[in-house]
């Protein structure tokens, strides 16, 4: 507010499937309990990708890269 007047700064909140998409998780993905619920759940979550990375980063360094497919060797 300024002033006492309400300004409309056209902010939304995005709806839990855009949370989701943005999260990487697949459009099908069946989450559990109600709205406040998912949201916790998607914010809870870690990145389909980056835990993808991060696991594939875990395997290249026990077990070498030349184990892991040649497009998803991660740099040490």
């Amino acid at each position: 507010m300024i002033d006492g007047r309400a300004l409309d700064i056209r902010f939304r909140m995005l709806e839990p499937r855009e949370l989701a998409a943005a999260m990487g998780f697949p459009a099908d993905y069946a989450f559990t309990g109600n709205r406040t619920d998912v949201v916790r759940q998607i914010g809870n979550a870690v990145a389909v990708q980056t835990a993808r990375w991060l696991c594939l980063a875990l395997l290249g360094g026990t077990v070498g890269p030349a184990t892991l497919p040649e497009a998803e060797a991660v740099a040490a």
